[in-house]
């Protein structure tokens, strides 16, 4: 590959600044394609049919560049709002306090009341099982033992927003909470 004098210095021949090379610059029929570089003499500009292609893809590639990322909603923090039993009829108020263990997992502990007076209290870590835009999807299981048995939790949350539903062997119902 032979070198093409600059100003006193090199350059590769195949691409360097028009700026450099007015007198290839000239040879150039289609000056806007070659984007402020001449083309090397022995090589043929894009077809004037591909620029539209070109310039939609260079246009794509840098909206995905420069396009923010979406950060899953932290949910970190104090909760509140009620829980309801669509088999009984029960319903009560509920607290949450949402720990984040990792990007993936979350310690919950819900605190509440059930047929009115009775408290409850415990702790379930729900998996992060996936995100569409501020949406944050989560699942999980905690055993409440053999009076209650093992609840199932499917839960949809934003950065105000929680609900998921549970079901168990004699309960099925919903948490409704926000902050």
């Amino acid at each position: 590959m032979q070198s093409v004098p600059t100003n006193g210095r090199t350059a590769n021949p195949a691409y360097f600044p028009l700026s450099y090379a007015s007198p290839l610059a000239d040879n150039i029929p289609h000056r806007a394609l070659a984007c402020r570089f001449a083309l090397a003499p022995n090589m043929q500009p894009p077809h004037p049919h591909h620029e539209p292609l070109m310039r939609t893809t260079i246009t794509v590639a840098a909206l995905l560049l420069l396009a923010p990322t979406i950060q899953a909603a932290d949910l970190t923090g104090c909760w509140r709002g009620h829980w309801e039993d669509c088999k009984t009829g029960h319903h009560g108020p509920l607290k949450a306090n949402f720990t984040k263990c990792d990007d993936c997992h979350y310690k919950v502990t819900f605190t509440g009341r059930f047929m009115k007076v009775v408290p409850f209290r415990y702790s379930v870590v729900l998996n992060v099982t996936g995100q569409e835009g501020d949406r944050v999807f989560l699942s999980g299981h905690s055993n409440l033992g053999l009076f209650f048995g093992t609840f199932h939790y499917d839960a949809v949350a934003t950065d105000t927003d929680f609900t998921a539903d549970f079901t168990s062997r004699r309960y099925q119902g919903r948490f409704v909470l926000c902050r």
